[in-house]
């Protein structure tokens, strides 16, 4: 069973759109748009338990390996599962060659500057994998988003900016200096009250410098699925020790 097949066995009651899953599309679609590299993850991953996350990361290092001008992959692995979950992110990176790892903007309600998460961001640090973060898929804690599908529309968005200024007040770059994170959807549109969080950023507690050169750094980028977003997060892999 490859990951197309296992992405329908789940998803039997859900439409789920073939593109996501169906490699010779998406190659169609890269060679029409002028696209040279895609980075591969799998929506079901993100809340799947450990032995189907390795079944994931398998078949994406075979596409990988297969396409190794097209594709990359990047390692997903369930957070909260402690050590089990680290060392399958290990294999995943070490073993298996994929080139970083994928998370969403909440897992589990906890946001993304949670001790819990302490001992994940020392690992991806030494294995200086890159870490791309995508709305969590059912984000929890905004009662005001729930109709009119306002949690895909509006709540994903809210949450990845949300994700992406708690982590940086939270002080999660100045524990873990070496950690690299990409946020999915131009961060949310973090970008739209970037002024006001510059302006405000002494309220957040000690940082070590000010809350603008956050954003200034590649410590942590803002990008759109787009060919010019899928270049640039390409080169962070390929400049990363996890080179094809």
């Amino acid at each position: 069973m490859n990951l197309g097949d296992f992405c329908n066995r789940l998803t039997r009651n859900v439409f789920l759109i073939q593109r996501l899953y169906d490699l010779a599309l998406q190659l169609d679609d890269m060679a029409e748009a002028g696209i040279d590299v895609s980075v591969l993850s799998c929506l079901l991953g993100w809340s799947a338990p450990l032995e189907e996350c390795r079944f994931i990361n398998d078949d994406l290092a075979a596409v990988q390996k297969k396409y190794p001008r097209s594709f990359v992959g990047l390692a997903q692995a369930p957070l909260l599962d402690g050590k089990p979950a680290l060392d399958e992110l290990r294999r995943a990176i070490n073993d298996l060659g994929l080139r970083g790892v994928t998370i969403t903007s909440q897992v589990s309600g906890l946001s993304l500057d949670s001790p819990q998460f302490y001992d994940f961001y020392e690992t991806v640090c030494k294995l200086d994998a890159p870490v791309f973060v995508h709305p969590a898929l059912v984000p929890m804690g905004y009662e005001h988003l729930k109709d009119y599908d306002l949690p895909r529309v509006l709540g994903r968005e809210v949450d990845l900016t949300v994700a992406t200024t708690r982590l940086i007040a939270g002080g999660i770059f100045d524990r873990f200096p070496n950690l690299k994170v990409v946020m999915a959807h131009f961060g949310g549109g973090i970008a739209a009250v970037k002024d006001r969080l510059v302006g405000k950023g002494y309220r957040f507690g000690t940082l070590q410098k000010p809350f603008a050169e956050y954003f200034s750094t590649e410590t942590i980028s803002t990008w759109q699925v787009s060919r010019a977003a899928w270049q640039r997060f390409n080169a962070r892999c390929r400049g990363s020790n996890l080179n094809a």
